[in-house]
């Protein structure tokens, strides 16, 4: 059985060594496994190119029918879960930054409360390598998005189950010139500059695909995957952005957000099992936890913020950095309750920084005599040679010079 899963593995995977930590075995022994699986079939099932290996055609074959056999095998552990009653185990769930925010908090207490024995660990990945982590085994329920301009591509022996739609939303900077407009139409930002995802992830390539629809070319500028770094490149005024509705939270930067006028495009929240895990008890609970918790409701309110950036370590030593800090962090916000700090006293001045001694005197005796009584330290008498400073102020002395009365 473990040559048909390492069968299997090199056929999602590509390469012997990804195969063998799937397995959590070395590569040596990986290879052992394979040559013993050739030597029982008869029929070579790898063949080497460069320093790697590949499937031949037997091998292909063979690695379609162990996929069959592993799911047969889920679908005997899901009846076995139905015999015990108690969910136990783990479970993975992996999902996408955006989602994972405002849904799985929810979802996994859910799950704590109804099935204490069943423990569920939670992944953030981006969509495609959620997507292979579903289908290699890696993770048992994936939550991804699927947007209706640009469609998840599902592997065969995955399924997926729809639990929501999310609108996408129009970002502005504040002051913009069309922030007061109810809907903005694409058509209208054909001139601005674009802030977008990476150009290989599914964002990426949505909004060239929306805007050709409205008939222009959008100028990116800026990309990025996380939408807490799109948001705060639009508060400072370097573009334009669309974003999920889900995406926003209540603690941004000020921008201004808008529906898209005559475009009704968002993106569907998929929840991605494999085929044998039809029918799992733990599975079917963890399904059942998302469904629930749904998605948060689009925001009424036409303005709202991106997540302010606030830095994690910072060491305030210099002013450069204590300004920077500042601006980071924004206004200063007043406290509740002051706090009052003691006044300090005038202190009186350091002769000893001075070279001087400062005479001692009791405190008491000093307290006790007048104004008119009490005498300043006296200084020195000033040097005879006024041209000449003394050994002790300006360093060592030099030859020929001599030294002035008084303590140095």
């Amino acid at each position: 059985m473990t040559g048909l899963q390492l069968l299997h593995q090199l056929r999602m995977r590509g390469t012997l060594t990804a195969a063998a930590e799937a397995l959590r075995m070395s590569r040596s022994a990986a290879s052992h496994r394979l040559a013993s699986l050739e030597r029982r079939t008869g029929v070579p099932l790898t063949e080497r190119v460069g320093r790697g290996i590949r499937l031949t055609e037997a091998g292909v074959a063979l690695a379609d029918h162990a996929a069959r056999v592993l799911t047969e095998l889920e679908r005997g552990e899901g009846v076995l879960e139905r015999w015990r009653g108690e969910l136990t185990g783990t479970l993975t769930v992996t999902a996408v930054q955006t989602i994972a925010i405002n849904v799985m908090p929810g979802v996994l207490t859910v799950l704590r409360e109804r099935h204490p024995g069943l423990r569920v660990e939670c992944h953030t990945r981006d969509t495609e390598a959620a997507v292979r982590a579903v289908s290699a085994g890696d993770a048992d329920v994936a939550v991804v998005p699927s947007y209706r301009a640009t469609p998840l591509r599902i592997p065969p022996g995955v399924r997926s189950r729809r639990l929501g739609h999310d609108p996408l939303r129009v970002v502005l900077p504040k002051g913009h010139r069309l922030a007061e407009v109810a809907a903005v139409r694409l058509a209208d930002l054909a001139a601005e500059p674009w802030i977008t995802g990476e150009p290989d992830g599914q964002f990426g390539r949505l909004v060239p695909s929306l805007c050709r629809r409205h008939g222009f070319t959008p100028d990116v500028r800026h990309r990025s995957s996380d939408h807490l770094v799109i948001g705060a490149l639009v508060s400072a005024g370097q573009g334009v952005a669309l974003i999920p509705a889900s995406a926003r939270s209540a603690d941004w930067h000020p921008v201004v957000v808008r529906p898209i006028a005559g475009e009704r495009t968002g993106r569907d929240v998929l929840a991605l099992t494999r085929d044998g895990s039809r029918g799992r008890p733990t599975v079917d609970a963890v399904l059942g936890a998302l469904e629930e918790a749904g998605l948060p409701a689009p925001e009424s309110t036409e303005e709202t913020t991106v997540a302010r950036l606030r830095p994690r370590t910072f060491h305030r030593g210099t002013g450069r950095v204590r300004r920077l800090h500042r601006v980071l962090r924004g206004p200063a916000r007043p406290s509740a309750s002051p706090i009052r700090r003691p006044l300090h006293r005038h202190r009186k001045p350091r002769l000893h920084v001075l070279g001087l001694r400062q005479p001692r005197r009791d405190a008491r005796a000093h307290h006790r005599a007048g104004p008119a009584r009490r005498a300043p330290a006296r200084l020195p008498a000033r040097p005879r040679h006024p041209h000449r400073e003394p050994a002790a102020l300006t360093g060592s002395a030099r030859r020929g010079d001599t030294a002035m009365p008084g303590r140095w």
